[in-house]
Formats: structure tokens, C-alpha cells, sequence
């Protein structure tokens, strides 16, 4: 038994945000691609699931002669708490890009108008304290730059809230898994940038180009693409695709563009008031695998897990996250790294990837592909590949029927196989690269051996 002649929370008092995971909304996607219910399902929560800024406040909890059991204290702790988050559920609800947060709008609305009259009126009775009237023009001054940034900058962001959840709900109901990850890359790293208006027309110049360029060539590309990966009835996938992008995609564009002017028009007027946008001080965490696994933090972790995904989502060497027939049983969520001394292997859970010193990517494979991994040196037959290192390790790769032998270094043996040789400057170093990949590999395996044993 417990008492407590007084327990007492003060108020809490914070702003809430949500947005749905760029790898979490591609995962469910992934997972629900043969099942448009369940599709549909996952798309309604992304509309409703973007919050900004909801103004959370909560009343204190207070406790007077308490005596029982601490459950007991538990339940009236949560239903405090949960009876407070339900008053703000409208607060919460008008706080959702789906609306365009009209909270948030009004908001700003109303502290730009307060600001406007308080501030002169602030400035004036300073200048007639201390007779420099001086105090009145700064007042003046700042009541209207507040007004203007709070009601011109509110309304651009309301209004790119709104285009920004066209744009995203349009792709994700219109695009393939691919083209979705390239375009939510794209869109999360403009909105890490500093904006202004003409950065703004940049921006949305080239993305409306550039959806309008992949609309009309997909045409093209997308039934070639399909008959490699499906014969006749991918090439039929593939028009498809490549028709409905011919719409989608220049509407996407045009959606992008008018956040990206919108978003400057914020930016310009914020940029009024000297202030400074608010920056990652780190990069976000690393989390390990699809059971999203959370580590102590790591800055080399996190740098290679924003690495990884950069080049999944861009699928650059013919090999773009889960595509061409692995199906969307594949997960590529981050497995670790293991430095090489030239450079840097990247592992996911389904593929692995190299990256030289420069930051440029020399391959990209498929664990499914790789059926032999081997240690070499100058004692081995490093010599025959041709590399800048004596020291590394080789992956030979099970290429897909019609593949070309290239890929990152050391030609193929044969037909439908090619060697990737992975240089280290030490042999010590090539052991550790041999043993992780070993691993990831196992790893890979063990994963599909489960899928196998569900389904």
C-alpha cells in the first residue's frame, strides 16, 4: 500500500508532429502491393497521419491523501492524461496537412495582428518615456514585418502543406516502388535545404522538368524495362505503368513546383525577422532491420544508413530496392557497414553495396545473387583482377539471363555470372569485409528461409 498526503504533475506543455517514415510508408506499400484493400487502408492513414505543430497542453494531475495500491494510482494517472489528449482532438485535428493545418494558419494570423497593433503601441509609449521617437518608427517596424510574416508565410505554408499531400498521395497511389522511393528522396532532401524565393523557383522549375521528362519518357523506358524482367506480360505491365505515369507524373510535378515556390515564399518572408531555419545538429539514428531495432548511436552508423538509402531510393547499377525479381519479400533495411581501407561496404538486409572514399558508388548486388564469397590476396589470384589493391575480397554474382558481365571490377568467368572484387589494403582488413559479408549473408538466408516457412 502506498500514500501521499499530496502528489502533484505540473502542467506539460508541447508541440506535437507526425509524418509517417519514408521507409515505413515503402514498407507497407511493399507489403500490401497485392492487396488494394489493405493498400487503400495504408494510404487513408498517410492522409491523416501528417500532423504539424498541434499546440498540446495539458493540466496538472493532482493527488490529495492517497492511499492504496500503486495500480490504483496508475489508473487515475491515465485517465488524467487520456481525458486531456481527448480535449485536444480537435486541436489535433486541424493541425493535419490533409487540411492544410488551419490551426496553425489562424495562428499565426492572430500573432501577426496582435503583433501589428501591440508593437507601435509598445514603440510609442517608449518614445514618450524617453522622448526619441525613434522607439515608435522601430515598433512600427516590427509590428509589420511580424504581420506580414505571420499572414503572408502562414497562408504559403498552409497552401504547401496542401500541394505537398497532392503531390505524395498522387505518387503513392500511381507509382512504382522505385519511382515512390526516388521521388520521396528527392522531395525530403529540397525540404532539408534553405529556401527563399528565387531558390524556390529553382527548385520547382526543375522539378516540374524532370516529372514532365520521366512522364513522357517512361512511355518508353517502362515497357522495355518490363519485358526484361517479365517477357510479354511485363512488357504489358510496363505500358501500363508507363501510361499512367504519362498523366501522374506531370501532375506530380506541377504539385512539387508549387511547394517548392511556396515553400521559398516562406522562407523569404521568415528570413525578415532573422530567423534562422531550425538544422539536423546529427544525422538521424540507424535502425536495424524490418523489427526497426534501435542501438546506442552511432555517427558512422547513421552516415551509412542515410548512404544506403540515398542510393537504394536513386537504384543506381541496374538495381533499385526489391526490384527485378525479388519480389517484394525482400527488405533493405539497414545491416551494418565494414570499412575497406579504399573505401566502404555498405550492407542492408537483401543486398550489398560498395562505395568508394570519394562517395561514389562502384556496385551494387543482391544477396540473392551472390552464391560464393572468397578471400584473396597476392598469394590467391588477385593479380588477375584488375584492381588497385592486392588484398580484398571476391563475390560472384549469379547475373540474370542478358545481364553483361560488368559491375564494379574483375570480369566474369562465364555467361549469367560476373566477379566483384572488393579491394582492402590489408589482409586483416579483407578478412573483417569476408566475415561481414558472411554474415549479411546469412542473415539474407535466414530471412528468406523464414519467409518460406510462414507462407
Amino acid at each position: 500500500l502506498k500514500y501521499f498526503e499530496l502528489l502533484q504533475i505540473d502542467r506539460v506543455r508541447f508541440w506535437a508532429s507526425f509524418k509517417n517514415s519514408k521507409s515505413g510508408a515503402a514498407d507497407a506499400a511493399a507489403a500490401t502491393a497485392a492487396q488494394p484493400k489493405s493498400t487503400l487502408a495504408s494510404t487513408l492513414m498517410d492522409i491523416v497521419g501528417r500532423m504539424e505543430e498541434a499546440r498540446i497542453r495539458l493540466k496538472p494531475f493532482v493527488v490529495k491523501d492517497f492511499f492504496g495500491v500503486a495500480d490504483g494510482l496508475s489508473v487515475q494517472l491515465y485517465q488524467h492524461y487520456e481525458r486531456e489528449i481527448r480535449r485536444h482532438f480537435l486541436e489535433m485535428i486541424g493541425a493535419l496537412h490533409l487540411l492544410g493545418n488551419p490551426v496553425g494558419l489562424m495562428r499565426s494570423l492572430r500573432e501577426g495582428a496582435k503583433d501589428f497593433v501591440a508593437e507601435p503601441m509598445h514603440g510609442l509609449l517608449a518614445s514618450v518615456e524617453q522622448a526619441k521617437p525613434a522607439h515608435l518608427v522601430k515598433g512600427m517596424r516590427k509590428g509589420t514585418t511580424s504581420l506580414l510574416r505571420n499572414s503572408v508565410g502562414g497562408v504559403a505554408n498552409s497552401a504547401s502543406l496542401l500541394t505537398d499531400m497532392l503531390s505524395n498521395q498522387v505518387s503513392n497511389l500511381t507509382m512504382d516502388k522505385a519511382d515512390r522511393m526516388k521521388h520521396q528522396t528527392r522531395r525530403e532532401e529540397t525540404e532539408r535545404q534553405q529556401s527563399n524565393v528565387i531558390n524556390g523557383l529553382g527548385a520547382g522549375t526543375r522539378s516540374f522538368a524532370r516529372s514532365l521528362f520521366e512522364g513522357v519518357s517512361g512511355v518508353v523506358t517502362k515497357p522495355i524495362e518490363g519485358a526484361k524482367k517479365g517477357g510479354a506480360v511485363g512488357m504489358v505491365k510496363g505500358l501500363g505503368s508507363g501510361v499512367v505515369g504519362l498523366v501522374a507524373k506531370p501532375v506530380v510535378g506541377i504539385s512539387d513546383a508549387a511547394t517548392d515556390v511556396l515553400r521559398g515564399v516562406k522562407g523569404s518572408v521568415d528570413s525578415l525577422h532573422g530567423e534562422a531555419p531550425l538544422t539536423h545538429v546529427r544525422p538521424a539514428r540507424a535502425i536495424f532491420g524490418a523489427a526497426r531495432q534501435l542501438r546506442p548511436y552511432s555517427l558512422a552508423d547513421a552516415e551509412a544508413s542515410q548512404l544506403l538509402e540515398r542510393f537504394l531510393a536513386h537504384g543506381r547499377g541496374g538495381y533499385a530496392g526489391g526490384g527485378g525479381g525479388g519480389g517484394d519479400a525482400e527488405h533493405h533495411e539497414y545491416n551494418g557497414f565494414v570499412e575497406t581501407g579504399h573505401g566502404v561496404v555498405l550492407l542492408s538486409f537483401a543486398c550489398v553495396v560498395g562505395v568508394k572514399g570519394s562517395g561514389r558508388m562502384t556496385f551494387m548486388a543482391p544477396l540473392r545473387d551472390v552464391f560464393v564469397l572468397e578471400h584473396a590476396d597476392d598469394v590467391h589470384d588477385a593479380r588477375k583482377h584488375q584492381t588497385a589493391g592486392r588484398h580484398g575480397v571476391v563475390l560472384h554474382i549469379a547475373a540474370p539471363s542478358g545481364d553483361d558481365d560488368g559491375g564494379g571490377g574483375g570480369g566474369g568467368h562465364h555467361r549469367g555470372e560476373r566477379s566483384v572484387f572488393i579491394a582492402c589494403d590489408t589482409p586483416q582488413k579483407a578478412q573483417v569485409v569476408l566475415e561481414k559479408l558472411t554474415q549479411a549473408l546469412h542473415d539474407y538466408r535466414a530471412a528468406q528461409h523464414n519467409v518460406l516457412v510462414a507462407t
